[in-house]
């Protein structure tokens, strides 16, 4: 599981000056954030010596231009790499037969869900980006660079991944006020410009919406649904959810998740029944178990408060992205049947009137109304809100500044003389710092025996933890006759910094010579 950002081109429909062009704008993206490189120099000290380094232009691949980078200077949190190359033919020496250059079809024609018009297209696509961030700060600044490549070349370029239009609108202010001239969201936010795109190449109303309900990055409300409406049939849109419907039972998630997208979009409730029970070819489900999950949805959807937390995932209006941890708490809360207010335009008293019309000649619609809404449903709904929130109330507190400078492990890195550590904190850098004491004394090496090659290869033998930066090499290198401080830098690179709050104290100490200077002054 992760939290990924993609970028796919059609190389051979790019000009390659107008490439480079826009790769000299990427620079300038570059520059302004504190994005990590990753050196590795072989040659200096006869070691794999690695260390991290402001992300520039460098020779990279077979000696070609470009830039590199993983993470972010300021916090050293690092995931995987992202990758740009100058020279555009890079990415043309891997190429494919194609019958078709609208790389918005590359996301969706290997879906096998999708009908075999858009299974029949093929394009000549190639990745640029396609890497996890993990949701960490460079997550941001890597997906603004790519919105420009984007926004560059829109018809052969395609950002796409763990990222929702909130977050393109923040990366694209950020660049916009870095940039000459200015870049726009991805044409995936507009309804009218991606139909346009998809009816290019696909004929079939049916592929259409399947093409365009997988791409848009619009929120699925009743203004796109009443887009939706305008623009295809009700045969369309009718053998969209039919199909979609009757991949899963009436209790499965697939249904759930369907259901809401079909309320939220504010489509018919007779054609919903029509669907699910009453074609010739619908979904087959029990009338009973079907008015069930429909009714409980939204009378749980009306008694829910609108101010919780959102446990949607990648949602469309959301500028943060999503982490592992957020991704593991939300798919829980949602298994655990905890569910967020959307907003649909159906009622309670509505669906009794259309399930007695539709479907009372198949049961008892008020006997199954009155079982559904009694109080164990008041109460459900009522330890929903409660639950939503709470947890609303911890993520505001979480956001607001408290007593101390510092309380996390991981924001040691940034703690800068003169402000307070959080006590639990402080007293485990006093750990560490007895445990460090403790290994120089009973160390019997002497160092004075050593040259200076010889003293940096030691650090680099036991520097298997994490990474430390170019400055705090220099630093290291410029004390290796100074005992004092390089026993104690040895000593922090032979902990065994394998569980997370060690090894973020570790690498805090030793990237933040601030800290390190206060810890042993």
């Amino acid at each position: 599981m992760g939290v990924m950002i993609k970028l796919d081109i059609v190389p051979e429909k790019i000009d390659a000056a107008e490439w480079e062009s826009v790769y000299e704008e990427t620079l300038i993206l570059l520059n302004e954030y504190s994005f990590m490189d990753k050196i590795v120099d072989k040659e200096k000290y006869n070691y794999k010596w690695i260390y991290t380094q402001q992300s520039k232009e460098r020779e990279l691949v077979s000696g070609r231009l470009g830039w590199y980078t993983f993470g972010d200077m300021i916090r050293m949190k690092n995931a995987e790499n992202f990758m740009l190359i100058r020279d555009l033919s890079y990415y043309e020496d891997f190429t494919k037969e194609a019958n078709c250059d609208e790389v918005l079809i590359s996301l969706i024609n290997w879906q096998s869900q999708m009908t075999e018009e858009i299974q029949s297209l093929t394009v000549n696509t190639r990745s640029v980006f396609n890497s996890k961030t993990q949701g960490y700060p460079y997550h941001m600044y890597i997906l603004a660079i790519a919105c420009l490549i984007e926004s560059r070349f829109p018809k052969y370029a395609c950002v796409s991944g763990d990222v929702t239009k909130a977050q393109m609108q923040k990366a694209i202010e950020w660049a916009n006020s870095i940039l000459e001239k200015p870049i726009e969201i991805s044409e995936r936010a507009n309804n009218e410009k991606l139909l346009q795109r998809l009816t290019a190449y696909l004929t079939d109303q049916y592929s259409q919406l399947s093409a365009f309900l997988y791409l848009t990055i619009n929120q699925k409300n009743k203004e796109l649904g009443d887009f939706i409406t305008n623009h295809f049939s009700q045969a369309a849109i009718k053998r969209y959810y039919s199909e979609w419907s009757k991949r899963y039972k009436v209790t499965q998630v697939g249904f759930s998740n369907s259901l809401e997208e079909y309320l939220k979009l504010g489509f018919d409730l007779e054609m919903l029944c029509n669907i699910c029970i009453l074609d010739e070819d619908s979904c087959n489900y029990d009338p009973t178990a079907f008015i069930k999950k429909v009714l409980k949805f939204v009378d749980k959807n009306e008694r829910t408060t609108q101010d919780g937390i959102d446990v949607g995932i990648n949602s469309p209006d959301s500028a943060a992205p999503e982490t592992v941890p957020s991704l593991f708490g939300k798919i829980f809360l949602q298994m655990s049947g905890l569910s967020s207010h959307v907003e649909i335009d159906t009622t309670v008293e509505e669906l009794k009137e259309v399930f007695k019309r539709k479907l009372g000649h198949l049961c008892d619609v008020e006997e199954i109304f009155e079982e559904v809404l009694s109080v164990d449903a008041e109460a459900e709904a009522e330890i929903n809100n409660q639950i939503l929130e709470l947890l609303a109330e911890r993520g505001e507190e979480q956001s607001k500044k408290q007593e101390y400078d510092i309380e996390e492990v991981e924001e040691l890195i940034l703690w800068e003389p003169g402000q307070t550590i959080w006590p639990e904190i402080e007293e485990f850098l006093e750990k560490i710092k007895e445990t460090i004491e403790e290994i120089v004394a009973e160390s019997e090496v002497d160092f004075a025996d050593y040259s200076k090659s010889e003293k940096m290869r030691l650090l680099m033998e036991y520097n298997k933890y994490f990474y430390l930066s170019k400055n705090t090499w220099d630093f290291i290198e410029a004390s290796l006759d100074n005992e004092y401080i390089y026993s104690r830098v040895l000593a922090l690179l032979r902990i065994k910094a394998d569980n997370k709050t060690t090894n973020r104290a570790c690498k805090s100490i030793l990237n933040n010579l601030d800290l390190f200077n206060y810890l042993w002054e």
